[in-house]
């Protein structure tokens, strides 16, 4: 793995982390939106970026509590998640979020943004200790159907976190 972008990556996660406020049972991690090929920059995806900036909108109008960075290969979403049973658990409304943000990019092709690939869902984060752990969970070519129930499938059936994972502890929030 490349030091800078690791190091890049640990930086993205503790500014979040020191932001916001929450109890000992979350975990924060990373749900990155890639493309295969190309990038999500608006003047390549002008619909796509428009319809996942209305989504992002409504969803924070709803009391979601996230973080998005904006990269040319792709949003990626921070946000806090609860650990069950070593699986990660994504709330309804993320889920939605996430399958919006792909279709965007999916209805954008039809309407003349350039990138013709697909994307690539991957969640990403740190275990106690100051493991990393990145796990592509969904690879969606141009011709799928996208629906939150294949995202949130995805979501629930492939991202485990190992079984002596302890949810890492947060560093205090300085005022």
């Amino acid at each position: 793995m490349d030091a800078y972008w690791q190091n890049q990556f640990r930086e993205r996660m503790a500014r979040f982390s020191r932001a916001r406020p929450c109890n000992s049972n979350l975990v924060p991690v990373s749900i990155k939106i890639r493309m295969l090929a190309g990038c999500f920059c608006p003047g390549c995806n002008p619909y796509a970026n428009r319809i996942m900036r209305e989504e992002i909108e409504k969803a924070r109008r709803k009391g979601d509590d996230f973080e998005v960075e904006e990269h040319e290969s792709g949003p990626e979403i921070l946000v806090y998640l609860t650990v069950a049973a070593g699986a990660l658990n994504v709330s309804a409304a993320l889920v939605n979020l996430i399958a919006a943000i792909i279709k965007a990019r999916s209805e954008g092709r039809k309407v003349g943004d350039k990138p013709l690939e697909g994307v690539e869902l991957i969640v990403r984060g740190y275990t106690s200790g100051d493991n990393y752990f990145e796990e592509r969970i969904l690879r969606i070519n141009q011709s799928d159907e996208i629906t939150a129930k294949l995202v949130r499938d995805a979501l629930k059936k492939r991202v485990v976190l190992p079984a002596s994972t302890k949810v890492p502890k947060r560093s205090k929030r300085k005022h």
